[in-house]
């Protein structure tokens, strides 16, 4: 015996039949066939909603055309994006005419890399001239470039008494004889160079090579005078060689170690 059932489609708001499936059954209970009946009205309307589809809404593609607003030509007019106001917001090209405030960034850490001999980065300020050895990421303060000019630019004097005076200036120093009356001052002694001062620290010589010890005074005036610095010794040293014009004149220049 054959079955016939059926479905009806409506609105739910106001019942409207739309259309009806008439579903046929044979004997066994299997679907034979299935008929639909619709309104020729609804079936128009469904089909022009479809046909202006693609005018009322837009595909996955454009959507992200529209969003990703490439060269901004787009007006994009939400209330809110994720729950922040459009004012919130600042369209890239108003950044290159607007100034904002930098933020603090500095870090007792290495966290925005350090500057080296072939890579900029961030360095800290060192305030001391006892480092080594060099180190990425540290610069010699201005503080210590005064400090730094200061020795270069210091000049020290240190009378050895009213005819000697040594001046130091950027590690060099000068000895200056001024009208000396060396020939008094040996009274007669016949030993070879014989010490007149030591020199103090701070003005010594630098050592020389194991066989040029001395250091001799080029600008001589008195005959029978020779003034030499002794640098194992550190002293100033004279030779007389006779008797005449007793009153020495000189100076003489070294390096130091300090």
């Amino acid at each position: 015996m054959v079955q016939i059932k059926t479905k009806v489609y409506n609105y739910s708001a106001d019942e409207k039949i739309i259309g009806a499936e008439v579903i046929i059954y044979n004997e066994d209970g299997d679907k034979v066939k299935s008929i639909v009946i619709v309104d020729e009205t609804e079936i128009q309307e469904l089909r022009e909603e479809l046909d202006n589809l693609d005018n009322t809404y837009v595909d996955q593609t454009e959507l992200t055309q529209i969003l990703t607003n490439t060269g901004e030509s787009i007006t994009i007019n939400a209330t809110t994006l994720n729950g922040v106001a459009g004012d919130q917001f600042v369209l890239e090209s108003s950044l290159l005419n607007r100034r904002m405030t930098p933020t603090s960034h500095s870090s007792s850490s290495t966290t925005y890399g350090r500057g080296s001999k072939t890579l900029y980065g961030h360095n800290k300020c060192i305030d001391d001239l006892t480092h080594d050895s060099y180190a990425d990421g540290e610069s010699l303060s201005a503080h210590q470039g005064y400090v730094l000019n200061d020795k270069l630019t210091a000049v020290s004097k240190h009378q050895l008494h009213s005819k000697f005076i040594l001046v130091k200036r950027n590690g060099t120093v000068q000895l200056t004889i001024d009208d000396w009356d060396g020939e008094a001052w040996i009274a007669g002694r016949t030993e070879n160079w014989i010490p007149v001062f030591t020199i103090p620290e701070g003005f010594r010589p630098a050592a020389l090579s194991s066989q040029v010890k001395n250091i001799y005074c080029p600008n001589l005036f008195g005959y029978h005078l020779r003034v030499r610095i002794n640098v194992p010794n550190s002293e100033v040293q004279v030779w007389s060689g006779g008797s005449g014009n007793p009153y020495f004149y000189g100076t003489v220049t070294w390096i130091t170690d300090e």
